[in-house]
């Protein structure tokens, strides 16, 4: 097409429905993103349809939204933009490469550890971390390789950015809760999806992800990668350094406390949950179905 204006793409689609002897007279429903050329009040595709065909519902795409709902929240947390970074920082060094893929490939089958290709973190955000998650020392290994063979290549900064504690547990992490919104993605996208339905599934995810705020299950998180940490020799997280005031600025009521690392971890553990779960609150509203 030209170009995707509201105007054109509805002169289009009435030009197919026509060449196939499909009137729109029958049309009860239209399913779009939220695109302003598409929804757009006044100029957008789904009006323009709806001001000729009453029946023509229109209804954003669920699963869009969930998508647009994860956006939101990723890019608020920084643990979690650092974390997709990498992710797709390894994508882009290995996969930008047919000799690199290669190093991946090879190493990959050596290890027999998984057959998961690498994926971008902007196609499939749920398969983009577990790809990452299950090949981990195989991908270390592979920037490795390639820094010994192009020291210019990028990869040793790469390799010692991902080869940390916080990269490990928030990309367990983040493995784990993206699975469990990718179940509500694929229950949105079903052909017999049940409009009334929405707003509980997408209530029941939320409800998911608030159970893991409890204590045990980050305490699994933790305990699973800080022994990761200990194969790997991966360097412990320990607590930050305060820095320490003048004594005459101490008193017995205002001591200095020490700052615990798992702490502020379970902290930022629990605002990415908070996060994700008010993001598809917000997107799933009743008002707003």
């Amino acid at each position: 097409v030209e170009n995707t204006t509201g105007e054109l793409l509805y002169d289009l689609i009435k030009s197919k429905l026509k060449e196939f002897n499909l009137s729109l007279s029958n049309l009860v429903g239209q399913c779009y993103d939220g695109a302003s050329n598409m929804s757009g009040e006044f100029k957008g595709l789904a009006s323009r349809i709806k001001a000729d065909y009453v029946t023509a519902v229109y209804v954003h795409c669920y699963a869009h939204r969930l998508n647009l709902a994860l956006q939101d929240a990723c890019k608020d947390i920084t643990e979690v933009r650092n974390t997709l970074g990498q992710i797709n920082s390894i994508y882009n060094l290995i996969e930008g490469s047919t000799k690199r893929h290669y190093i991946f490939e090879k190493l990959q089958i050596k290890s027999n550890n998984s057959s998961l290709t690498l994926k971008y973190f902007g196609d499939t955000r749920w398969s983009s971390c577990v790809s990452v998650l299950e090949n981990y020392e195989v991908i270390l290994d592979t920037l490795k390789e390639i820094n010994l063979i192009d020291k210019n290549s990028m990869a040793f900064p790469l390799y010692l950015s991902i080869f940390k504690f916080d990269f490990i547990f928030y990309l367990d992490v983040l493995t784990r809760f993206f699975n469990i919104t990718n179940i509500l993605s694929i229950e949105l996208q079903t052909i017999n999806l049940d409009y009334s339905n929405v707003k509980q599934l997408a209530d029941s995810t939320i409800n998911c992800l608030v159970e893991y705020k409890k204590t045990k299950f980050f305490e699994k998180f933790w305990n699973k990668n800080i022994k990761l940490a200990n194969d790997l020799g991966i360097d412990l997280p320990s607590n930050p350094r305060i820095k320490k005031k003048p004594k005459r600025f101490i008193d017995e009521d205002n001591q200095e406390k020490s700052i615990d690392i798992k702490e502020i971890t379970f902290n930022s553990y629990c605002l990415i949950i908070d996060k994700v779960s008010l993001a598809i609150k917000e997107r799933f509203e009743s008002s707003s179905i």
